[in-house]
């Protein structure tokens, strides 16, 4: 045998061992692995949350100002007055509509997770905040705004009515608490 022929069986015999040793990781390499992927998470995980919370309030938002506007169209289509309350139970907020002149009765969730702020201006009557409007679908009484808030979190989005014509508008964070 020449140099050349020995040459090659030990090619072959390094590539067979190779390809045998390279079916799998060691553990020394999964350990690094599993060590990144803990980075990373520990990293992205309260970036994700925060993501998830705020849309939560943004979702809780629209739809508080759907209902305020659907009582108020529903008071200026029926010609009589009409009002929603707004309740903060263990499960989360509650909403109801009701003629102006009753009392809240069937109450339907608005959104698990968020919770009124206590900076709130609507009308408290009792347990709950009320907002008011006539047959021509016109704010009575108490302007104000209801505020939506992820507690533990500065996180603040609200609705307001602005004018005694019923306009709703939207803001969020410190414009919220003045």
């Amino acid at each position: 045998m020449n140099w050349m022929e020995g040459l090659h069986q030990d090619q072959r015999r390094y590539r067979f061992g190779s390809a045998l040793r390279s079916a799998g990781f060691t553990l020394a390499e999964q350990v690094c692995i599993m060590a990144l992927l803990g980075v990373l998470l520990a990293i992205a995980a309260p970036s994700w949350l925060t993501f998830f919370r705020y849309r939560q309030l943004v979702a809780a938002q629209e739809r508080s100002a759907m209902a305020i506007r659907s009582v108020q169209h529903q008071a200026s289509l029926s010609r009589t007055q009409q009002a929603i309350a707004f309740r903060q139970t263990s499960a989360g907020i509650e909403w109801s509509v009701y003629p102006a002149s009753g009392r809240p009765a069937d109450w339907q969730s608005l959104s698990d997770g968020v919770a009124i702020d206590p900076n709130t201006t609507l009308e408290r009557q009792g347990e709950f905040y009320r907002l008011r409007f006539n047959e021509d679908g016109h704010v009575v009484g108490l302007l104000g705004r209801l505020t939506l808030a992820i507690e533990g979190t500065s996180l603040r989005r609200c609705v307001w009515a602005s004018t005694l014509l019923g306009e709703l508008r939207r803001a969020d964070g410190d414009r919220c608490t003045r």
